[in-house]
Order: C-alpha cells, then sequence, then structure tokens
C-alpha cells in the first residue's frame, strides 16, 4: 500500500516553489516540485470519504452587519503569515460541513484565484510562493460553505503580496534539540472526517499558548505553535487548534501527528519526551 509521500502534501503545489532540498526546520517540503502530470495518465479517484462537494454554494445574506479584513507578513524561515480579523462573525470549526448558524462558519483562502484551503481560526502560514506578485483573497463561509454577503456585497477582502526570488544558496539549517518545559505540557488530538470533503484535525493542548505574531523569535517557556505531520511527513505549521486536512490520501490506514513548538521551532519536551499526539484513522475504499 503506497502511503503519503510529500510529492502529494498539498494539492495547490503549484502555486509554491519548493527546493529541491530543505532542512528540518524549513516550511517548504523536503522534495522538488512534483512533475506535471501526464496528460495520457487518467486523474485518480476521490475516495470514497471525499467526496465532491454537491450542496448549494450561492452566497447567504447575513443577518447583521460581518466584517472582515486581512494583513499578511514575510515569515523570517519561509512563506508568508496571515492574519484575518473580523466582526460579526464567529470561527465554528466543529461544525464545519453542517447546517449554517447566524453569524458562524470558517473562511476560504485563495491565492491569484486559486483555493488554497479552509481555515479555521484568525492566523494561517502559507508556504512559499512562486516569486513575483500574488493575490491573496480571503473569504468567509457559513458552515455549509456558502459565502456570507453582507447589503449584497460578499464579506471578503483582498491583499497583495510580492515573493522574493529566493537566494542562490540556502542558508543550512540543523534541527535545534527539544527544549525542556518548565511545567508540565500536553497536547490531544482527533480526526474526524468532514461531511463535504477531506478530514477535520482538531487539538486540545494543556499549559499552551499559540503566539502566531512570535513565530522565528526566541523561546518563551510555555508559548509557540504546532507542527502537523501526516505520516511521518510535516505538512504545515499550525496556529490554531483546528485544520481541514484536504490532501488526498490512498486506502488505508494512516497517522496524524501534532508537536507542540517553540517560536523558533525547537519541539517542547516534558519529561525528557517531546511533547507530541498522534492518532490514527482509516481512508476506506472508494466504493
Amino acid at each position: 500500500m503506497r502511503r503519503f509521500t510529500p510529492a502529494a502534501a498539498f494539492t495547490f503545489a503549484a502555486l509554491f516553489a519548493i527546493p529541491a532540498s530543505a532542512s528540518a526546520h524549513t516550511d517548504t517540503m523536503p522534495t522538488p516540485a512534483p512533475p506535471k502530470p501526464n496528460p495520457s495518465t487518467p486523474s485518480p479517484k476521490p475516495a470514497a470519504t471525499m467526496p465532491m462537494p454537491t450542496a448549494d454554494h450561492g452566497p447567504r445574506s447575513a443577518r447583521t452587519a460581518m466584517t472582515v479584513a486581512a494583513s499578511a507578513t514575510k515569515d523570517a524561515l519561509s512563506g508568508w503569515n496571515l492574519h484575518v480579523r473580523t466582526t460579526g462573525f464567529r470561527w465554528t470549526p466543529a461544525e464545519a460541513s453542517t447546517k449554517a448558524r447566524p453569524g458562524g462558519g470558517h473562511a476560504h483562502v485563495y491565492v491569484d484565484g486559486v483555493k488554497l484551503s479552509r481555515l479555521y481560526g484568525p492566523w494561517l502560514h502559507i508556504p512559499a510562493l512562486s516569486p513575483g506578485e500574488h493575490e491573496i483573497t480571503v473569504e468567509l463561509n457559513g458552515n455549509d460553505h456558502r459565502a456570507w454577503q453582507w447589503k449584497g456585497k460578499a464579506v471578503s477582502t483582498k491583499i497583495r503580496v510580492t515573493e522574493p526570488k529566493p537566494m542562490a544558496s540556502m542558508p543550512t539549517m540543523h534541527p535545534h534539540p527539544a527544549i525542556p518545559s518548565e511545567q508540565a505540557l500536553a497536547v490531544q488530538v482527533s480526526v474526524k472526517a468532514d461531511a463535504m470533503a477531506g478530514w477535520n484535525v482538531f487539538v486540545r493542548t494543556d499549559a499552551f499558548k499559540l503566539e502566531p505574531w512570535a513565530a522565528n523569535t526566541a523561546p518563551k517557556q510555555g508559548t509557540g505553535h504546532m507542527h502537523l505531520l501526516v505520516d511521518g511527513v510535516k505538512v504545515a505549521r499550525l496556529y490554531t487548534r483546528a485544520t481541514h486536512l484536504a490532501t488526498p490520501l490512498e486506502p488505508g490506514p494512516h497517522t496524524v501527528t501534532v508537536s507542540l513548538n517553540a517560536n523558533e521551532h525547537s519541539p517542547w519536551s516534558w519529561n525528557g519526551a517531546e511533547v507530541s499526539a498522534s492518532r490514527t484513522f482509516t481512508v476506506p475504499e472508494a466504493a
């Protein structure tokens, strides 16, 4: 059975410039971008648990005023840190792909008009883009994925960023040893099939505070961000306690791991062990 591989880590890989080599602490994938598919090779069918959306995705009018604004800052290591600010809106990741509720939902993030991911909270790390100017769009959506509108206009915002050309030679980065925590840290992870497509990953932590704005700065006890791995391959840096995993997965068992990391990406440890949690789930054969 073929397992999850770095080359399949993101369905939006064409948007990003992925170096041919990367260290343990880069946020680009550790292999080159996958080659373009052979036109003569048929596309794989989606798994039974990842049906193509068939629900009505037409806009829905909000009952009260709703706004969204966003900003993106260049990450010191790689990619961009997106911060989304809303009014009249509640993040409800546990209700994704269920009946809409007034004022609640999640966001859809697009890069150059191509959907990048769902967003279940106010922060997102976007991997390095291809060099040049790009447009990032953030759209607020209800639980049922229908876009929210206010006074006939979509509740969305657009910003532009410019990805610089990569350096001729990337600096060598070595894995950092775990940093002992001064207090007991704990993390739990659960994985649930999304009713529309993909999988929803939920994280609970004890004595740990997420500080996405401090990424790549000096370690601070009890704070940082998280790393998400699928079958041992890092696929994302997490700034929120819920995320949507849209990566196509082969039928069979897969393991999701979430680790707690300091601002500069070193893993936190407690009682001599790195603080992480894993959950194995099974993708069934397509019907």
